[in-house]
């Protein structure tokens, strides 16, 4: 198996993370790849017209590159994917811009995770327990070692491996979440 490739975001292409709707492109394009513009307003359940406010600068950015054309009935449409198995804000970048991309990131997200687990909340059909469990939230502070750190990320690690392997078009859609992040002691008084 080759290695991953990473595409490392920095510079002008952060101010792409600031809209919650390019995230989700980019969120799409993760799980839908190549895809047309069509294909991702499906997947978002959006007018694909109302996409290309946000697929151009993504683009542009260089966060989504153009990959050929699917023949239609009309005129080709053209295919967009990632430019790397995975995106990455470039770790070593500390500036201020970076910092606010991160936070925009986490509240966008967070944003997204409400509104799935209040559509999952709201469907009867979903299992909340058990072996089939469809909808899961846990918080946790815990004390870790530099080696337990080093565990951690590579569970993590694993996990989103693991949920490259299992994905199959056929199946249903799911979401998981994970934040990791060093806890101040008054963040850990409280629990």
């Amino acid at each position: 198996m080759p290695p991953e490739k990473i595409h490392h975001i920095r510079g002008r292409a952060l101010r792409s993370l600031a809209y919650p709707a390019r995230m989700e492109l980019l969120e799409a394009l993760m799980s839908e790849q190549p895809a047309t513009v069509e294909d991702l307003g499906r997947y978002l359940d959006r007018e694909p017209k109302s996409l290309y406010h946000h697929l151009r600068p993504l683009v542009a950015d260089g966060l989504v590159v153009e990959a050929g054309e699917r023949p239609t009935t009309k005129r080709p449409a053209t295919l967009y994917r990632l430019p790397a198995d995975r995106l990455e804000l470039d770790p070593e970048d500390r500036s201020k811009a970076a910092r606010e991309a991160r936070l925009g990131m986490a509240r966008s997200v967070l944003r997204r995770v409400i509104g799935l687990h209040q559509e999952a909340l709201e469907n009867r059909e979903t299992v909340l327990g058990g072996r089939r469990r469809m909808l899961s939230l846990g918080h946790r502070i815990v004390r870790l070692t530099p080696s337990g750190l080093q565990r951690v990320n590579a569970k993590l690690r694993e996990l989103f491996e693991l949920c490259g392997e299992v994905h199959d078009e056929r199946g249903q859609p799911f979401a998981l979440t994970l934040s990791l992040a060093p806890a101040t002691r008054s963040s850990t008084r409280s629990t």
